[in-house]
């Protein structure tokens, strides 16, 4: 049989019960109050687009390079230093697309670059297939094949990963002799090794890395992208006047 319980120990249960129930409720606004911080954090970092840096000695534009945009009318040059396997420049590649679409012909000029991270396996290879499709005039056809099946083929073996590509190069009309020497020539190799020297040179750590008029940008969405190509193309045309 159970003994009754006294006023005191009463006393006591209710009081600890009430220093629970304050813990837990503290805890929970401590918590509300931290997710309030960072979410205000979070949405500043959304909202804000800007130049990271001072002026950077990016190489300029290479005979060799992969561009797009006219030579010969150029009042901004965006440089994007890019990885195959890297999940970010699989997002960003839409943007860019999008922002060429609206100012290429207001005079922005794309340079895509490679930097293969060590740490992604088969991103060297995957430059590779868009060199040797670029050989036969595919280069951005094939760019955009493999960012948009890089869920596809990223985690794959690397035998694996070399037959998908080669399926790439097939569904483009390739002349596939001439594509498969290719990718293996040193010629392409030596050219990725120059991106990537460039890329290093010029301060690039991770991918994507762009510079717009040889300054490092941060952008997330694409209304900061227009924003900063948009200031760019009208600083150009006020200098010009």
């Amino acid at each position: 049989m159970m003994e009754k319980e006294t006023k005191q120990e009463r006393n006591e249960r209710k009081a600890r019960q009430r220093t629970v129930k304050k813990t837990i409720y503290f805890g929970l606004t401590l918590i509300a109050i931290l997710a309030f911080i960072f979410g205000l954090m979070w949405a500043s970092g959304v909202n804000k687009a800007s130049n990271n840096t001072g002026r950077v000695n990016v190489d300029a534009v290479m005979a060799d390079d992969q561009i797009i945009g006219d030579k010969d009318n150029v009042k901004a040059v965006l440089v994007e230093y890019s990885d195959f396997q890297c999940p970010a420049c699989a997002f960003y590649a839409p943007l860019v697309k999008e922002i060429l679409a609206e100012y290429e012909k207001a005079g922005l000029l794309f340079v895509y670059r490679h930097f293969p991270l060590t740490g992604h396996a088969h991103a060297l290879i995957a430059a590779k297939a868009a060199e040797a499709a670029g050989l036969q005039g595919q280069f951005w056809p094939m760019h955009d094949l493999i960012f948009q099946h890089q869920d596809v083929w990223a985690t794959q073996s690397s035998e694996k990963v070399r037959e998908i590509l080669l399926s790439y190069a097939t569904d483009l009309g390739l002349e596939m002799e001439k594509f498969v020497s290719d990718m293996n020539s040193k010629v392409i190799e030596e050219k990725i090794q120059r991106d990537l020297i460039s890329g290093r040179q010029s301060g690039v750590k991770g991918t994507p890395t762009f510079y717009l008029n040889d300054h490092e940008v941060s952008v997330r969405t694409l209304d900061q992208f227009k924003t900063l190509i948009e200031a760019a193309l009208n600083t150009a045309t006020s200098s010009k006047s």
